[in-house]
C-alpha cells in the first residue's frame, strides 16, 4: 500500500497485539498518528511507525521518540 503508515502496538512484554493502517497525509513522519494510536490502545506501551517497509520511529507512552529518528 502506498501513502499509509503501518502502526504496530507493543505491550511492555514485547507482544504486538494491535496493528493499524492509517493514511500518511501528514508531513510529521507519523508522530500524530502514533500518538493517537497510543491514546486509543491503553494495552500498548509503545508503537512502531512504519512507511514503505521501513521503520520511521518508535513512540513510547512518554510521547518521546524511542527509536530511529525521522
Amino acid at each position: 500500500m502506498d501513502n499509509v503508515y503501518t502502526l504496530v502496538g507493543l505491550r511492555a512484554d514485547g507482544v504486538a497485539p494491535v496493528v493499524d493502517i492509517r493514511p500518511a497525509s501528514e508531513a510529521d513522519g507519523g508522530l500524530r498518528a502514533g500518538a493517537a494510536f497510543l491514546a486509543e490502545h491503553a494495552s500498548c506501551s509503545k508503537v512502531e511507525i512504519w512507511l514503505d517497509g521501513q521503520i520511521l520511529t518508535t513512540l513510547s507512552r512518554s510521547a518521546e521518540p524511542a527509536g530511529e529518528g525521522l
